[in-house]
């Protein structure tokens, strides 16, 4: 399953540390899962920074997911409020669209979540280029994956609803997930992450004003193929509430993005991340 990430945001694939709970009588027939735990992260300071940061953070989630249908012919459709789930990292994810088909399951979500933007006070390199503050994306994915293991594919489009920076962003991905064993998986995957003129301008762009606070020159970056990159996980299923993840990433930043000075001149197109996280399901 893939999941949208927003820059100075950890964002875990959800399989990694969601383990659903049975047996809780509410109003809502279907399957809970709360989860709690704890993570180590490494990233560039900002997006495009040769400089990194190791940081120590906290994993938290609640969610609820009807039961899925019994099919006899393995087609069918259900439309409606499926599942809901809030996370630290992903904001609210509200599932609206189950499609069965032979070949694995296709959903349609919606939800929010909180980017934290970019603070000049990150790195020597953005001195002079004001903050991009904190804001919301409203997301809406389209995804497929199979049962258990097996292929996965996903597309994520985002827009900023509060007019910070009035980007939209689209994420596109694909992935093969591998059983090694009854409580072991690997999981690979490739994607590309496309941004409009708005959000390149406000993380890769130098406008006139900030040319003269910073001495860069000034210049316009246009809207295109941002990235592109690989993800490779590993998850242990330790117990049927103690689950172990660790994910690296490599992210190639590509046009305006990599012609940027912020990328060029002060930081790197070759971009890498990594997580290791340890979570409880209760």
């Amino acid at each position: 399953m893939m999941m949208k990430k927003t820059y100075k945001s950890i964002v875990l694939p959800a399989s990694l540390f969601f383990l659903s709970m049975n047996g809780i009588n509410t109003a809502f027939a279907g399957e809970y899962s709360a989860t709690a735990g704890l993570g180590v992260a490494y990233s560039a300071e900002y997006e495009g920074s040769n400089d990194g940061e190791l940081r120590v953070v906290p994993i938290a989630s609640v969610g609820w997911e009807m039961d899925k249908i019994k099919l006899k012919n393995e087609k069918a459709i259900e439309v409606g409020l499926l599942s809901a789930e809030l996370s630290l990292f992903d904001g609210l994810d509200v599932g609206l669209v189950r499609l069965y088909r032979p070949e694995g399951m296709y959903r349609v979500n919606a939800g929010v979540v909180y980017s934290g933007g970019r603070d000049e006070d990150d790195n020597e390199a953005l001195r002079g280029l004001g903050d991009v503050n904190g804001h919301v994306l409203g997301k809406i994915a389209f995804t497929f994956a199979q049962e258990g293991v097996g292929w996965n594919a996903g597309a994520v489009i985002s827009q900023d609803v509060s007019d910070e920076t009035e980007a939209t962003m689209l994420d596109l991905a694909v992935g093969y997930t591998f059983g090694l064993s009854e409580t072991v998986s690997l999981s690979t995957q490739a994607s590309a992450n496309f941004a409009d003129d708005d959000y390149m301008q406000s993380y890769f762009g130098i406008s006139q004003q900030q040319a003269t606070r910073s001495g860069y020159a000034r210049y316009d970056a246009e809207g295109g193929l941002k990235s592109v990159g690989v993800q490779v996980g590993l998850n242990w299923g330790i117990t049927e509430e103690i689950g172990f993840g660790v994910s690296a990433n490599y992210t190639k930043l590509t046009g305006d993005a990599a012609d940027s000075v912020l990328v060029k001149t002060k930081g790197d197109e070759n971009q890498f991340s990594g997580f290791m996280g340890i979570t409880y399901s209760f």
